[in-house]
């Protein structure tokens, strides 16, 4: 839909984000991609993927934990987070107790280790992002993002 000169919105003040760039669908995802490259760079020393190592994180900090609750802390499907239970338990950093049709994820002693890693993996992420958006850009985003996700989940 083009209307003097301008392409869904955008004008010639968007050249750098191309026609899109006032689209938050294609701003968001363009985003979130490029998070997950530095997410996955950043985590990449422990061989686990970001989501997996948050998902031992929360079963430290909750043992015992449900996977459809973890699954909503984490804002992932329930099947992702089977998926990255599996890898943690053949890795034996999480047990996964079965009680009837109750499952429960609880982190061993190795996956408790693992922490104080999954923290500076954290930490190096935090510090490159700060780096390239800025300090106070980077929290501004985080709590703008993390508004607009509970506003539409």
């Amino acid at each position: 839909m083009e209307r003097d000169g301008e392409l869904l919105g955008a004008t010639a003040a968007d050249s750098c984000t191309g026609p899109f760039g006032s689209c938050l669908y294609f701003t968001a995802n363009a985003v979130a991609r490029e998070l997950t490259r530095l997410a996955e760079e950043a985590f990449a020393p422990l061989g686990l993927c970001p989501s997996a190592a948050l998902l031992l994180v929360e079963t430290a900090r909750d043992p015992g934990l449900l996977p459809s609750v973890a699954a909503q802390r984490l804002h992932l499907a329930p099947s992702s987070v089977t998926r990255f239970a599996d890898g943690l338990v053949r890795r034996g950093l999480i047990t996964r107790e079965s009680r009837g049709r109750t499952v429960r994820l609880t982190a061993t002693e190795r996956g408790q280790e693992l922490l104080p890693r999954i923290g500076a993996c954290q930490s190096e992420l935090a510090e490159r992002l700060a780096a390239s958006v800025g300090q106070d850009e980077a929290g501004k985003l985080a709590q703008g993002l993390a508004l607009a996700a509970r506003r539409l989940g």
